[in-house]
């Protein structure tokens, strides 16, 4: 036999025609050769090749705390926006029990006392948290209009101008209302984006303390806000309330 025929016949054993295929073995290779299978073969392999570069990232190397300190004391100002907060949930409560408050914004019984009324007391307390709650929503937008940091600018301004109304008022009630309002909507805005300043410019490794030191700088607010009333309480003029506004 000559070895063009010998060739022939090697080949036709290693690729025998597909009717002499056995079925399973006509089903496994059309099953291996067919493109969906071939596209998820090569899926399996970017999955593979991306894995391998998942785990072999790099870890930022931590700095010592030393280096953290401007960073902390920049973050901890900013926190000081949860102050305001506290501070007015703090002295407020004081304001309604205080006499010359009371003569000043209150009502009068038959007798000649002064009083302030349940339904005035309470939009007097409340209204401040409606104005925080759209503060919020609305004036939150400034920060992603014109930068964080420019937006806090402008909801502190628009707190300080809320407090200027309310040491202004004399003996409208009205008026004073008008200041919890404005000033209302300025700690709204700062509530938003003081948190999210923080978490934006602090380092990964303290950021969940320095975020909550937005919560600690509400309760300090509170507390000295209490303070403050028990200091102011044994005056019998607009020192009572005005003090602690300021």
């Amino acid at each position: 036999m000559s070895e063009e025929g010998a060739y022939h016949e090697d080949t036709a054993v290693q690729n025998p025609p597909p009717e002499a295929l056995s079925p399973v073995e006509s089903d496994s290779n059309s099953a291996l050769s067919t493109p969906s299978n071939k596209a998820e073969g090569d899926d399996l392999k970017d999955f593979d090749e991306n894995h391998e570069e998942s785990n072999n990232y790099i870890e930022i190397p931590k700095k010592p705390a030393s280096a953290y300190i401007t960073v902390s004391i920049m973050c901890i100002m900013i926190a000081f926006g949860g102050f305001v907060f506290g501070w007015d949930t703090g002295t407020i409560s004081g304001f309604v029990a205080q006499t010359d408050f009371i003569r000043r914004f209150g009502m009068k019984h038959h007798d000649g006392t002064h009083y302030l009324s349940k339904v005035r007391t309470g939009l007097i307390v409340a209204i401040f948290n409606i104005g925080c709650a759209f503060g919020g929503i609305i004036l939150s937008k400034l920060g992603d209009m014109y930068g964080r940091k420019m937006g806090l600018i402008v909801v502190v301004v628009i707190y300080i101008i809320g407090i200027i109304i309310q040491i202004a008022s004399i003996d409208k009630w009205y008026q004073y209302f008008i200041g919890r309002i404005i000033s209302g909507l300025g700690v709204g805005g700062i509530a938003v984006l003081s948190p999210m300043l923080i978490s934006e410019v602090s380092p990964k490794h303290i950021r969940g303390t320095l975020v909550s030191c937005y919560q600690l700088m509400i309760t300090l607010g509170i507390f000295l806000g209490y303070c403050t009333n028990y200091g102011t309480k044994t005056y019998s003029n607009s020192v009572q309330w005005r003090v602690p506004l300021v």
